[in-house]
């Protein structure tokens, strides 16, 4: 039995709404095959059979992506799943939903088999045109188009298919357009959150479900594409009962979801339905139980009033589910029959690459290679689709020798490649290689090179609207800009990669863009806007299962975590990094992991352990010729030697960096060359040498967006201008520095910088002033509840109101100049 608090919504006379997923078609005698069964077909019949094993063992290998992968390589309009149309034999968990949808309950699916339909024309027979079908674009904007109007449509049968399909089974019209099953197609046209159902379908669904029980059937809560964010949106429903299907339990299980509460370890569906009640608000139930055997014996009485037919025989014999299974790998292999054994290291190739298994890309792509020479000489291929695929196997071999710091190697594959695609006159991969060839230059330090390519290929490209090639150059030139300090630039570029990602659905690239915007943030010293960034580039590489990519994000979180003051907190994200990184032989990644491991372990003082990790990294960055690597890390041995009281050579490694930066117009680099060097003249009192660092380096972080650093910049010159007797440039340029901390709220940074004013002010003999700037550091001190510096400046009023009364006693006293206090 059903216990009364979830029994109560399923009562004849009560408003309902099904949302279906691919479990429902799997139970017989439908017997559809699960992704993971067509993913194994496909590799099985288009993966070279010496790899099929390794293949099928990658972890988080998505059907969306291998889809992609054939769609791309094997099949541009994905007509083998016309196999779909073959399975006419709708289960009980379609003849309930068809006899759902008669009585005017909406049903929703994201399944692109024709069940549901077969089911509808059983229930229905002709009478189908009385049935609001949403397939298309089109039928969206009608239905939108009568709810802007005031039309309810209520009292209409209603049937959505949220992902499309090849084919509209009422009059079928041919609708390949609406097919939503690779990644590119769930990333394509979507607007603010990445994971969100393209906007024109989100007023049909809201309007289908609002006021109602939403029920979900089919679905495993693996991932978060677009139906789990969507749901956490709609506030309106009644209340939400998630049926996870359990094979062996014909009674259910039944567990009200408490908003918020930590489930750790509790799976994804609670996971994600306990986030969607604390969204929505809405009372959440998951129901563990057999799916067929609920709707049986649950769903058909209480919602159609009547127990269900037994499913009938209409087309052939009804196998069961192995029979089905190897019906629909047979279709597979005769659907290309003979395919190439070429073609299938490429199938191969690409599915390493997307998993970031770039030891296997070495392998395949180097079998790839022999087998396109080897065609060309038996002549057992087309010589211009074998050179065609060899450009492919040498580009994608030089992106894994990059990533694997084998620069030389890398470019050597790019020119290969270049060569060919020059040579059959391919316009779009010539473009393509000088792209990834500008990257080699990048790392190498040839800045204006790389930054000449790219904006010749981004001029090309935008006139020839290649928006992949437009996404990809664009956020390389975006990195570009933000090495060079340029951060409106940046900005400008990434907004014109992320527009252009819009509409190629790349998520992949949009998750490198978010990231890459995310620094920009950073250099500012906008660090929740980064960490945010850094956290949304996360969510989109832990779905797309690139855990090269999830190694880079959970550095630069870490990174921001050690940078706030929390570094033994940022470990825990360094050592997963490292983690992927030597899975995957990254050795970029491990450089600049082993270096960030640095950075924390210098700010828990754990000193020697900070050097041997810095040197290591020196090391790698050498090997791997990535100069800007080398000097970032040169520069933080430098830190080292100041721990160790080496002032002076700490000041020449910091001035070497600085001059090498300085060749290869990196900004940004420069930029942090200057800081370290003011912080340390200033150390040495060597006024004399830091005042035009310190202004040059404040008109850098100005022009970089950073007012923050800009601010502190300013402070150490008008430090060095009163240790020069320079008062009235010292007082404006301290002057300058206050006003920006009070635009931009630093607080923190006014209590750094009043009392170095306060001593100018000492300096002019103005003992009113001084002590008015450092009554001004107090007050925000103590607001703040900064007890050390609460107490220094505490202890600096009483020496100066001391030597104020001395003076008064001698008659000397100043006038006493009052100031204004922020407003917090």
């Amino acid at each position: 039995m059903i216990p009364g608090e979830i029994a109560s919504p399923f009562q004849q006379g009560e408003e309902y709404a099904f949302l279906a997923g691919a479990g429902i078609s799997m139970d017989p005698p439908s017997n559809l095959p699960s992704a993971r069964e067509i993913v194994r077909a496909i590799v099985e019949t288009w993966g070279p059979e010496e790899e099929r094993e390794n293949l099928l063992g990658i972890e988080n290998l998505r059907y969306e992506a291998i889809m992609e992968t054939v769609q791309r390589l094997v099949d541009k309009n994905l007509v083998f799943l016309d196999y779909f149309e073959r399975v006419t034999e709708p289960n009980d968990i379609h003849l309930f939903l068809a006899e759902a949808v008669a009585k005017c309950h909406p049903v929703i699916t994201t399944n692109f088999d024709y069940l549901i339909e077969f089911a509808l024309k059983r229930t229905r027979g002709a009478d189908w045109d009385k049935l609001d079908f949403l397939l298309s674009k089109e039928d969206y904007a009608a239905y939108t188009r009568q709810l802007d109007s005031g039309v309810t449509r209520d009292g209409r049968p209603r049937y959505c298919k949220v992902h499309g399909s090849r084919k509209n089974m009422f009059t079928g019209l041919e609708t390949p357009e609406t097919l939503v099953t690779t990644l590119a197609s769930l990333g394509r046209d979507r607007q603010g959150d990445t994971f969100a159902i393209e906007p024109f379908k989100k007023p049909a669904f809201i309007d289908m479900v609002k006021g109602r029980t939403l029920v979900v059937l089919g679905y495993s809560g693996s991932d978060d594409f677009d139906i789990g964010p969507l749901l956490g949106e709609l506030t309106s429903l009644k209340k939400l009962v998630w049926v996870e299907h359990a094979p062996d339990a014909s009674e259910p299980d039944i567990t009200r979801v408490e908003p918020g509460k930590d489930r750790a370890g509790a799976g994804k569906p609670i996971t994600l339905l306990a986030a969607i009640a604390a969204k929505a608000s809405t009372p959440v139930y998951l129901v563990k139980v057999s799916t067929a055997a609920f709707t049986r014996s649950f769903l058909f009485p209480a919602v159609i009033g009547k127990m269900p037919q037994p499913s009938k025989q209409t087309h052939g014999e009804v196998r069961d589910r192995a029979s089905n299974l190897r019906l629909f790998e047979q279709h597979v292999k005769d659907f290309y029959k003979g395919f190439p054994r070429i073609g299938q290291y490429a199938i191969a190739t690409d599915v390493y690459r997307a998993a970031a298994r770039y030891d296997d890309v070495i392998r395949v792509t180097a079998a790839g290679i022999r087998a396109c020479s080897q065609a060309r000489r038996d002549g057992s291929f087309p010589e211009r689709e074998s050179l065609d695929f060899e450009s492919y196997f040498l580009t994608i071999k030089g992106i894994a020798c990059r990533v694997r710091g084998e620069l030389e190697e890398a470019m050597n594959c790019y020119s290969a490649a270049l060569d060919i695609a020059r040579r059959v006159g391919s316009k779009s991969s010539q473009a393509n290689l000088q792209n990834n060839i500008s990257m080699v230059m990048l790392s190498r330090g040839d800045l204006p090179g790389a930054k000449r390519v790219l904006e010749e290929l981004l001029a090309m490209a935008t006139g020839s609207r290649i928006d992949d090639l437009v996404g990809n150059v664009a956020n390389n030139l975006g990195k570009l800009s933000e090495e060079q300090g340029k951060h409106d630039d940046a900005i400008k570029y990434y907004n014109i990669a992320l527009d252009a990602c819009s509409r190629t659905g790349d998520l992949a690239l949009k998750a490198v863009i978010t990231n890459n915007m995310g620094l920009v943030h950073e250099d500012r010293g906008n660090k929740n806007e980064a960490m945010q960034a850094y956290k949304d580039a996360l969510r989109i590489n832990e779905q797309l299962g690139d855990k090269r990519a999830v190694g880079k994000r959970l550095n630069n979180i870490g990174s921001i975590l050690s940078n706030s003051g929390n570094p033994a907190a940022s470990l825990e994200y360094f050592e997963r990094a490292l983690s992927i990184d030597k899975e995957g032989r990254d050795a970029v990644g491990e450089c600049i992991t082993i270096n960030n491991m640095g950075v924390a372990m210098f700010s828990l003082k754990r000193y020697h352990e900070a050097l041997t990790l810095f040197t290591r990294s020196i090391e790698l960055a050498e090997r791997l010729n990535e100069t800007k690597l080398v000097l970032a890390r040169k520069a933080n041995i430098a830190a080292i030697y100041l721990t160790q009281g080496k002032i002076d050579l700490a000041i020449d490694t910091y001035k070497e960096t600085l001059a090498a930066n300085r060749k290869i117009g990196n900004v940004k680099g420069m930029a942090s060359d200057l800081s370290n060097l003011v912080f340390l003249l200033t150390k040495a009192k060597r006024y004399g040498e830091l005042l035009p660092l310190a202004l040059e380096a404040a008109t850098m972080y100005k022009d970089m967006g950073n007012r923050a650093s800009q601010s502190n910049m300013l402070g150490y010159a008008g430090e060095a201008l009163g240790a020069t007797r320079k008062l009235a440039d010292a007082e404006r340029v301290f002057n300058d520095a206050m006003k920006i901390k009070h635009e931009i709220k630093d607080w923190a940074g006014l209590v750094e910088l009043l009392p170095k004013f306060a001593v100018i002010y000492i300096f002019a003999g103005d003992l009113g002033s001084a002590i008015a700037a450092c009554e001004e550091a107090l007050d925000i001190a103590t607001h703040l509840g900064l007890t050390d510096k609460v107490t220094d400046l505490n202890a600096s009023l009483k020496a100066l109101r001391a030597r104020m009364d001395a003076q008064v006693h001698q008659g000397r006293a100043s006038t006493d100049v009052e100031k204004t206090p922020p407003k917090f």
